[in-house]
């Protein structure tokens, strides 16, 4: 059994169609990291309710299409970022916490750890991503955090601070779009403050959108239980995808809330480190998704 300050307990389980993983909870919610590959966290929720993360039903031995939450470099190469995170890792306890440690990748160069801290007392987890470059070449790389949000919610962030005209002239950000966003999808709400994406099966089309903000925060409502992630994007450094340190994805199986650190050359055994900080909240209802309503709702909670 692990040496983790009380009421802290992990526990050896299986869990969906992995036999080895670690459960890690505090009576309140629980994570759980499988054994056989990662570093990933698979599920993360009240220990009385469904698992927020979504989890794809047939993975296939050797992919990497799994679900839940992951460490990707950006920007988005695929014979660079989309590497198989299929070998074992290696996870420590610590009192509070636990390190996830992988593998160095054979695609990228890059060896990913995740060290993941969850409150005694709370539904409040933080979680530390870095990569180190074992390769032989320096590289471009930024931090790239990725969760995947089960089917059947409404994911929402916010733009930058809002002026008026005449008074605020100059821009103050961007909403960064790709080749397939199409904004006329129902699933899209866009507002003054904030902008809204559904997950909807019978609107299976892909759609993404980016922004820059110094405080990104993403959350996504599914039934009366409410996931926020938040992260800090210092000003000064160049990031990904024409600047974006908050991205949102859906299609026709979940919702991906990305968080994005700055871009850094980093020469080998170098390292790069980018934060979150996640919480959960039921009890949450929302009806039609209005500026006053999310200010009233969601904003508290961020």
């Amino acid at each position: 059994m692990p040496d983790l300050a009380p009421p802290l307990r992990a526990d050896r389980i299986s869990f969906e169609y992995w036999e080895h993983c670690w459960r890690l909870t505090n009576g309140l919610v629980d994570l759980v990291v499988p054994v056989d590959f990662g570093p990933r966290i698979m599920r993360f929720g009240f220990c009385d309710a469904p698992n927020l993360f979504k989890i794809y039903e047939a993975p296939v031995p050797g992919t990497r299409i799994r679900g839940g939450h992951r460490l990707w470099a950006a920007p988005e190469v695929a014979a660079f970022t989309w590497a198989n995170d299929t070998a074992p890792v290696t996870i420590e306890f610590q009192a509070f916490c636990f390190h996830d440690t992988a593998t160095t990748e054979k695609e990228s160069g890059l060896q990913k750890e995740m060290t993941v801290s969850l409150a005694p007392d709370a539904a409040d987890v933080r979680v530390l991503h870095r990569f180190t470059n074992r390769g032989a070449a320096a590289v471009h790389v930024a931090p790239w955090a990725l969760t995947q949000m089960a089917a059947g919610g409404c994911s929402v962030s916010g733009f930058p601070p809002r002026g008026e005209h005449p008074r605020d002239l100059l821009p103050t950000g961007s909403l960064v779009m790709w080749s397939y966003t199409d904004l006329s999808d129902p699933k899209w709400k866009l507002l003054r403050k904030y902008w809204i994406l559904r997950q909807e099966a019978r609107h299976p089309a892909a759609q993404k959108g980016g922004t820059f903000v110094e405080a990104p925060w993403g959350a996504y409502l599914l039934g009366d239980q409410l996931f926020v992630k938040r992260s800090v994007a210092p000003l000064g450094p160049e990031y990904p995808d024409m600047g974006c340190s908050f991205e949102i994805f859906a299609n026709g199986a979940m919702v991906e809330l990305e968080t994005l650190a700055g871009l850094r050359t980093l020469a080998p055994g170098e390292s790069a480190e980018h934060e979150e900080h996640w919480t959960l909240h039921r009890g949450v209802s929302m009806s039609d998704w209005s500026e006053e309503e999310i200010d009233k709702t969601i904003l508290p909670r961020i």
